[in-house]
């Protein structure tokens, strides 16, 4: 960026504008008659700058979701490995539900897998995800829905007392094998991520522990 400035007949001195010289905070340039002029950094369209506003609470609530695991996808370290990085996790419980293994596994060997099913004062424990919307579909994928699940959304309560909406998966009533037992390798993941998130132990005895 060149700078010009011509007073009468001197003849015209050019510099560098400062804006283009980084750690130059003002410069001054002047023709031989002594007239002076000022640079002031940025001064000029072409280097301004423009600030980033932060995001709005509204805007980050448009961006995340969330959603209560409460099978393997409790442990926050088997929900990453599947492709989903929570911002964050707490404990939590889905109030007037309770937990069954009625879901047939695709290899017969692991048995039954989680569900939930409706059951006034009943409970079902587990983690409420704080998720990206990018992360929906990868959710909606694993958990095969229209195939095996239904996304639902209730609401959860925190063990910190705070209420939110979240995603809940709900296996569909025609995938459902009343006679299926959970594996105990599928047990150990669901204890092991109980007693991450420290889940009260009435829920680990759930599980089979």
């Amino acid at each position: 960026c060149i700078q010009g400035i011509t007073r009468g007949r001197s003849p015209l001195r050019r510099m560098r504008c400062p804006a283009c010289q980084p750690g130059h905070q003002r410069r001054e340039c002047g023709d031989r008659s002594g007239v002076k002029a000022s640079f002031q950094p940025f001064a000029h369209g072409g280097h301004a700058r423009a600030r980033r506003r932060p995001p709005s609470s509204s805007t980050m609530s448009q961006r995340m979701f969330f959603y209560f695991g409460y099978g393997s996808n409790m442990s926050v370290t088997s929900l990453r490995a599947k492709g989903v990085a929570a911002m964050r996790s707490e404990a939590a419980m889905l109030e007037g539900w309770q937990l069954t293994f009625n879901i047939p596994e695709f290899f017969r060997i692991e048995g039954g897998t989680g569900n939930i099913e409706l059951c006034p004062n009943a409970s079902v424990h587990g983690v409420l995800h704080a998720c990206r919307d990018a992360d929906l579909a990868t959710l909606d994928q694993l958990e095969a829905v229209g195939i095996v699940y239904n996304r639902i959304e209730a609401s959860v309560l925190t063990y910190t007392g705070r209420r939110a909406r979240a995603y809940v998966y709900v296996g569909l009533p025609g995938r459902t094998n009343a006679q299926g037992l959970p594996s105990q390798r599928y047990l150990n993941i669901l204890t092991s991520g109980a007693e991450q998130m420290r889940l009260v132990r009435s829920s680990a005895a759930a599980f089979g522990t």
